[in-house]
């Protein structure tokens, strides 16, 4: 049974990037109409795909929910940029008109807003002797390396320009990835309490970041050791996609899923449970 659905999940998959590759940038919620499919299980399915970078999620948001893409249709997202806020559009329209834009001399409430478009905004950095200076390029912009050199042509230091994942000061740097780290330490140890005083022996942890734990695991029964994943969640609330993704996350490991959360089910989310079969348990802390 469990072959056969993961069969089916990635024939589904194998659609929904047929489908994104006619229609272009796209919601989850078209698709999953368009295909005849749950809407929880498309969204799950969406997030595979990013996963294993088969299809790229954009940072506009539509109706709250992000474009899905693949790679080659990039600029197909300019046809949405009337759903960025007040701010975001006029960074854009500014850095579409100049093509580069120098950092420092950026209005406050411009340097916030331009760091949010990641459709379109990317960011430089630009070594000038000792000196590091940051840009923005407008992503489908070709000649931002002769603009650069040419707005800095009357300095006679040398130029360097190298393409940034990321534009910060080196102090904001280390602090986001210590509190990254105190938050990963918080989350496993939570996991790590949980399986102890249950008697659950854990044999791989896969990740532990923010309010999210991942890990496999053994637990004894009368036949036996028995191997599941266990899935945490330090929420208040457990949705129908939290469930419908760690339900795929289960059929993708070919392993029975502990869902484990001290978030309660609405309604609708235990409904949604009780239709998933016995391959996913959830679990309180």
């Amino acid at each position: 049974m469990v072959e056969a659905l993961k069969a089916n999940v990635e024939l589904e998959k194998t659609r929904i990037l047929a489908f994104i590759g006619k229609s272009g940038p796209i919601v989850s919620n078209t698709i999953a109409k368009s295909l005849n499919l749950n809407s929880f299980l498309t969204a799950a399915l969406l997030s595979e795909l990013v996963k294993s970078r088969d299809a790229q999620a954009s940072s506009i948001r539509v109706g709250g929910s992000p474009l899905y893409y693949l790679k080659g249709q990039e600029e197909q997202l300019e046809r949405f940029t009337g759903f960025l806020r007040h701010k975001e559009k006029e960074a854009y329209e500014l850095l579409k008109k100049e093509g580069v834009l120098r950092e420092s001399e950026l209005q406050p409430a411009i340097r916030v807003a331009i760091k949010d478009i990641k459709d379109f905004a990317v960011p430089l950095s630009v070594k000038k002797g000792d000196e590091e200076i940051f840009f923005w390029k407008f992503r489908f912009f070709e000649g931002a390396d002769d603009k650069i050199k040419g707005l800095l042509k009357e300095e006679q230091k040398p130029v360097e320009i190298k393409q940034e994942t990321k534009v910060e000061v080196k102090e904001e740097k280390k602090e986001k990835v210590k509190k990254k780290q105190e938050k990963s330490i918080g989350i496993e140890k939570i996991l790590e309490k949980w399986a102890s005083e249950n008697k659950v022996d854990i044999f791989e942890m896969i990740s532990a970041k923010g309010r999210d734990a991942k890990a496999k695991v053994r637990i004894n029964t009368e036949i036996g050791k028995m191997e599941l994943l266990l899935i945490l969640k330090n929420k208040k609330s457990i949705s129908e996609p939290d469930l419908a993704v760690a339900y795929q996350e289960g059929l993708n490991m070919r392993m029975p899923v502990i869902f484990l959360s001290p978030g309660k089910l609405s309604k609708a989310s235990q409904q949604y449970f009780d239709g998933l079969g016995k391959n996913i348990v959830i679990r309180k802390i």
